[in-house]
C-alpha cells in the first residue's frame, strides 16, 4: 500500500546553509560510505555541501518516517553499476517497512 505524506498539490521544501551546522552534527547520523565520500571532496566548501544534502535528506526522512536521522537507511545504488553514486540518479531512504523514494530519472516517479 502507497500512503501518500503529501496533500495534492502540496509541496514542502527542506532548506539547510552548509555553514550553519557544525561537522559533527553533520557526520552523527551518515553511514561509512556517506563518510567515504565526504573524504574524497578536495575543497572543503564542496565537501560540506555534499554532508550538507546527506545529513539533511536525512533528517527530513526521518521526520516523515517517525524516527531520528540516525536509524534512517540511505540507499544510493546505482541499478546499472551497484556502485553507490551520491547525487545521481535515485535514493530511497528507509525505517523497517516504510519507504520514501526520490523520483526515478527516468520516469520523474519515485515508484518504478
Amino acid at each position: 500500500m502507497v500512503v501518500s505524506v503529501l496533500q495534492a498539490g502540496e509541496c514542502r521544501v527542506w532548506w539547510a546553509d552548509p555553514r550553519n551546522e557544525t561537522i559533527d552534527t553533520l557526520t552523527e547520523p551518515l553511514s561509512v560510505v556517506e563518510l567515504e565520500r565526504a573524504a574524497r571532496f578536495r575543497r572543503d566548501a564542496d565537501r560540506r555541501r555534499f554532508l550538507t544534502g546527506a545529513w539533511l535528506l536525512r533528517v527530513a526522512a526521518g521526520a516523515r518516517l517517525g524516527v531520528g536521522p540516525e536509524d534512517v537507511v540511505v540507499d544510493r545504488t546505482c541499478p546499472d553499476c551497484d556502485k553507490h553514486h551520491a547525487g545521481r540518479g535515485s535514493w530511497r531512504a528507509r525505517s523497517g517497512p516504510c519507504t520514501l523514494r526520490s523520483p526515478t530519472p527516468a520516469t520523474g516517479s519515485p515508484w518504478p
